[in-house]
């Protein structure tokens, strides 16, 4: 039976079959994993500032001692899953309307500018086939620091 299942996945390595595994509290769009990118982590994608999956939308904990450019993206950069701004505006922390998000910018990029020292809650909410941003200073742990 090992021998089969050995068998069955390098058959489909060999053909080339990838499969994306995700977590299952990872938050998806149009199947790719979205990422908080931006100077904080040098706009790389990587596990801890993956958005993951709340009542409102995909969010992830971060914490901020300065002004900074930030998107939410996939891995690849892809259309569809690469979040700039629609129009350029200032995002203030705990603005509930949020900002309308561009899905398939290039290369704007959002900036916030933290009243505090602290840690903020980055989260992308689907409205009506809209995207937008919205932070919120918290009290949680922040999984990764700037």
């Amino acid at each position: 039976m090992k021998a089969l299942k050995y068998f069955a996945t390098g058959m489909l390595i060999l053909c080339g079959i990838v499969f994306a595994v995700h977590a299952a509290e990872d938050y998806i769009i149009n199947g790719k994993v979205i990422y908080l990118r931006g100077q904080m982590n040098n706009y790389d994608a990587t596990d801890e500032y993956a958005l993951k999956q709340t009542d409102v939308g995909g969010c992830v904990n971060t914490r901020l001692v300065r002004t900074t450019k930030f998107k939410f993206a996939d891995r690849d950069w892809s259309r569809g899953t690469n979040f700039g701004y629609t129009r350029i505006g200032t995002i203030k922390e705990g603005d509930n309307v949020g900002i309308e998000l561009n899905p398939d910018s290039m290369y704007e990029d959002l900036t916030f500018y933290p009243p505090q020292v602290g840690v903020y809650k980055f989260c992308l909410i689907k409205n009506n086939d809209k995207y937008y941003v919205t932070i919120n200073k918290t009290s949680e742990k922040a999984v990764n620091i700037e």
